[in-house]
């Protein structure tokens, strides 16, 4: 009884089902009667089938005792080892311990290993059945065995054959089972990481990258910090490589950015993502930095949190515009403290009234007024605009790169220069002598183009605009970003002009009615790129134009379709700017340059006068500022041009292509000038500022060498909202070669005797209020006195040339602005302009022509809803005297302009009416014509269209 009361004590194990503990409860009772009395096979019988039904340590033990008592001790053993695994505490497995060590010197012990553990043991043969799973220890007779580890994704291993004879020894088999593998290779998931079985496992390897792992199906977690984990179930087949593609999904939400201004840059994290407005998807959940930025305003950053599948929404944010200059003093700098009077037009302005020229955009600033002989356009400066000096008295640059040529000095601001302005960020324009800082050509001011740079939009766009009776179409693309990119673009423009019908060139005699017909078409054309890379830019730019003369110049055939003046420019510019340290940098340019013109003059049906001229260049100029302590910049720079090439011809033939029969003008004036400049920025207080410097221009010409230095001083002072500035400075500009040598033989233009340099003295007086941010008002005065004034003067009665005036030219003038800046798709802009320039005496001196005395202008846009904006410009000019001696009338010029855009697809559109009123204007003529006056473009009809991508 006393197994059957160890049982019994045991037995309290639950059963699965109710019926079958009930049966293997029977099968116990009767191993345990049969025990009892002696029946051990019987016995047996009913504890394994006891243990079958419900496994327990009890029943299980119970096997091991009845096989003790058979004398069968290996078997014994192994049940004992059954059972302890079925003991749920150390008190139940004590007596099985103690059982199992009982019978230790009666079998072989042999201890199961292997790497990796869980393989299933065989001994001698399969067919046996599996005796383990490791590792274990089970007891064996005495014999002969040979041991066979399996596992799956493993290959097998069969150890030799051993033979144990002795009894209560311990023997071991150990196997490494070489896995089975097959290669996985992970795609794409730069940045995750691979883990096999579970998240936490150990990390296999970074992505992408290939493993190796075990045949059979197994489980790969894909983790990057952000993103959603990937879960791939993966069959690993030997010798069959299997692909996996990581396809991770960003935590994210999603952001809302809706600006004051619309097309400015969003960064998220330095990284650009898009334009205002705009809505963000698939932004990474956390904290992140946001930046809204645009040319002409302070970037707006702020933190903002995004949560997963949240929205944040950032509504209006408000740009604050800045006022910054770079033509003033070739660095940017705050137009309050700028030495020079200046006006600004944005890109936001030029789009909004679709100015396709500078010579448009500039028109009804303070002081300036337009000049436009029909085949080229110039712009006055303060009443000084001679007709036929191609506005060579205005310098021109794109980023601080002079455009105006070499040979006539012609500063370019019409359809002769870019074919639109949809890649020009800000027009420059600054008043005054700039020779302090540009040396020859700077007399009354400076127009700088600051184009596209890497603030700007980068994306492709293709425009096509009309106006004028110009067909414009333009592409262009941008790449990178701000550390490294460009852009790239190309335009043309093509037109058959207007006809015309002049008055004063009726000759019944020669057959001529007065009329010019198809005789005023133009074909131009334009390439432009820039590159950067960290502080080196390289920018490259070519423009042409083929314009047809309608007026009859020179005495030409009128509306001989034969006659144009055709004109080519083009350079290339590597730039390196560099902060050394906290108070010095350098800026470095090195440029090359071109020039060609083709000019066709028909005097006969068959004889034509041809002029061509070419020009090339190179130069350098290196400049450096230091800052001396918290009260001083000191800028010194110096610059040399090369002018290598330059040749002036004249031919005579019979016809276009003809072979000329005679030469008149053969002229090879190359020339080099070498120069240096300083400049002295002294702020001891934060309300005053004197800036002083000057430049020295030695030119190396083929008639003489000549020298100028031109100093320039400016006291600014800003108190509070208020800025002060009294400014003075001297200008020059050296004869071109045209005007030097320079003549048809006589037929209308003959070389003059001799030139001396011009120059111009200038004093300036202006006062601007700030009545908030963006708001300002200004009132300026001036005084220009001009020394050896470079015109053109009859000779004869018969021909003319290039002669300087002996008496001195004195201008005075005053000016008035009222102006709100743009922001928010609003503008305002209204100016009055006096001025009173005299030949000699300012009382009783002879007045200039071309000379309006009262300048008016008041333009202003208006949003109509969030995307279109309505714009309107009115522009009043006083008469101005000719060469006749007549007055032309009043010029009242009226612009309307509808522009807007569209969110899908991306199209700008723009609609107006240029000279809405269709008043008759009238602008002096030049020597080089008949004519008195020349009729401008009545009411015309302008059209854009520009898609974005």
């Amino acid at each position: 009884m006393g197994l059957l009361a160890l049982v019994l004590s045991a037995l309290v194990t639950p059963a699965h089902a109710q019926s079958l503990a009930d049966e293997a409860e029977v099968h116990f009772y009767e191993g345990a009667k049969a025990y009892d009395t002696f029946q051990y096979e019987k016995a047996l019988t009913h504890f394994m089938l006891s243990n079958r039904l419900s496994p327990n340590s009890s029943a299980a033990v119970n096997v091991g005792h009845t096989f003790v008592a058979l004398q069968r001790f290996p078997e014994a053993y192994r049940w004992y080892i059954v059972a302890l695994g079925l003991a749920e505490d150390e008190k139940a497995k004590a007596p099985i311990l103690a059982a199992m060590k009982g019978i230790e010197d009666k079998v072989i012990l042999v201890d199961l290993k292997s790497d990796p553990p869980g393989a299933t043991v065989f001994l001698n043969e399969k067919d046996l059945g599996a005796v383990a799973t490791t590792p274990a220890t089970i007891a064996v007779p005495p014999g002969q065995y040979r041991v066979i580890f399996e596992m799956d994704g493993h290959r097998s291993v069969t150890s030799d054959k051993r033979s144990f004879k002795e009894l209560a020894k311990r023997h071991t088999f150990e196997a490494d089972l070489p896995a089975i593998t097959g290669k996985v290779v992970i795609e794409g998931g730069e940045g995750a990481t691979a883990h096999l079985g579970s998240e936490t496992a150990t990390k296999s390897c970074d992505l992408p990258c290939e493993l190796e792992l075990p045949t059979g199906q197994q489980i790969l977690y894909l983790l990057r910090p952000g993103y959603r984990s990937q879960p791939a179930l993966v069959n690993v087949v030997e010798g069959e490589p299997v692909t996996v593609r990581a396809a991770l999904v960003q935590i994210s939400g999603s952001v809302v950015v809706d600006a004051t201004e619309r097309g400015a840059l969003i960064e998220i994290d330095g990284e650009p993502v898009g334009y205002t407005p705009a809505v963000l998807l698939d932004v990474p959940v956390g904290e992140h930095e946001l930046r809204v930025s645009k040319p002409g305003f302070a970037p707006f950053v702020t933190q903002v949190g995004v949560q997963e599948d949240q929205r944040t929404e950032l509504h209006m944010v408000e740009l604050t515009p800045t006022f910054t200059v770079s033509a003033a003093s070739k660095v940017a700098e705050d137009v309050r403290e700028a030495p020079a009077s200046v006006s600004l037009i944005t890109a936001d302005e030029i789009r909004a009234f679709g100015y396709q020229t500078v010579y448009e955009a500039v028109g009804g600033l303070r002081g300036m007024y337009q000049t436009d002989d029909l085949t080229y356009q110039a712009i006055g400066v303060r009443g000084f605009g001679r007709v036929g000096d191609y506005g060579n008295r205005l310098l021109t640059t794109i980023d601080g790169h002079t455009t105006n040529d070499d040979q006539i000095g012609s500063s370019y601001i019409g359809t002769d220069f870019l074919t639109d302005l949809s890649d020009v960020r800000q027009i420059e324009v600054v008043r005054g002598p700039g020779s302090a800082l540009y040396g020859s050509n700077a007399v009354f001011g400076v127009v700088n183009l600051e184009m596209r740079d890497s603030q700007n939009d980068t994306r492709s766009h293709a425009r096509l605009s009309a106006t004028d009776g110009i067909l414009r179409a333009k592409v262009g693309t941008g790449f990178g970003d701000k550390d490294l990119g460009g852009f790239v673009s190309l335009g043309g423009g093509f037109s058959n002009g207007r006809d015309y019908f002049f008055p004063d060139l009726i000759d019944p005699d020669l057959g001529i009615d007065g009329s010019s017909n198809n005789a005023d078409g133009l074909r131009n054309m334009m390439a432009m790129g820039k590159v950067w890379a960290g502080d080196v830019t390289l920018s490259a730019a070519y423009y042409g134009r083929i314009k047809s003369i309608p007026t009859g110049s020179f005495e030409t055939l009128l509306g001989d379709p034969r006659a144009t003046s055709d004109d080519y420019r083009g350079f290339v510019e590597a730039r390196w700017r560099k902060t050394l340290n906290e108070r010095t940098s350098v800026d470095i340019r090195v440029f090359a340059d071109t020039y060609h013109y083709n000019g066709v003059f028909p005097y006969e049906e068959e004889y034509i006068y041809n002029d061509k001229y070419l020009g090339a260049w190179v130069g350098v100029e290196p400049r450096v500022t230091q800052q001396l302590g918290e009260v001083a910049d000191i800028t010194v720079g110096a610059e040399t041009r090369q002018h290598f090439l330059s040749h002036m011809q004249s031919f005579e033939a019979d016809d276009v292509g003809v072979e000329p029969f005679n030469q008149p003008l053969d002229e090879r004036p190359t020339f080099q000038v070498y120069s240096a400049y300083a400049l002295a920025d002294i702020h001891p207080g934060d309300t005053v500022r004197l800036n002083v410097g000057g430049r020295f221009d030695a030119y190396n010409t083929a008639v003489e060498p000549l020298a100028s230095f031109n100093p320039r001083a400016a006291l600014i002072v800003t108190p509070g909202k208020e800025v002060f500035k009294l400014m003075g400075g001297r200008a020059f500009r050296a004869p071109s070669p045209y005007e030097y040598f320079y003549n048809d033989g006589g037929i209308v233009q003959i070389r003059p005797d001799s030139l001396n340099p011009e120059s111009v003295l200038t004093a300036e007086a202006e006062w601007t209020h700030s009545f908030d941010e963006v708001v300002r008002g200004t009132l300026a005065s001036f005084y220009n006195r001009i020394d050896n004034l470079i015109d053109t003067e009859d000779v004869d009665d018969e021909v003319f040339r290039f002669a300087n005036v002996e008496d001195v030219v004195n201008s005075v003038g005053a000016e008035m602005e009222l102006s709100r800046a743009w922001r928010g798709g609003w503008m305002l802009n209204g100016q009055v302009s006096w001025q009173r320039t005299r030949i000699g005496s300012l009382v009783d001196g002879d007045e200039l022509t071309n000379s309006p005395e009262w300048l008016g202008a008041v333009k202003g846009v208006v949003p109509l809803g969030s995307s279109a904006r309505l714009a309107t410009r009115w522009r009043v000019e006083s008469p101005r005297l000719t060469n006749a001696g007549d007055t032309t009338p009043v010029a009242n010029l009226v612009d309307v302009t509808l522009t807007g855009e569209l969110v899908r697809p991306n199209v700008e559109w723009g609609v107006g009416v240029r000279n809405l009123l269709d008043t008759k204007v009238l602008h002096p003529a030049g020597l080089d014509t008949t004519q008195d006056v020349m009729p401008q473009r009545g009411r015309d009809f302008y059209v854009s269209i520009q898609g974005t991508y």
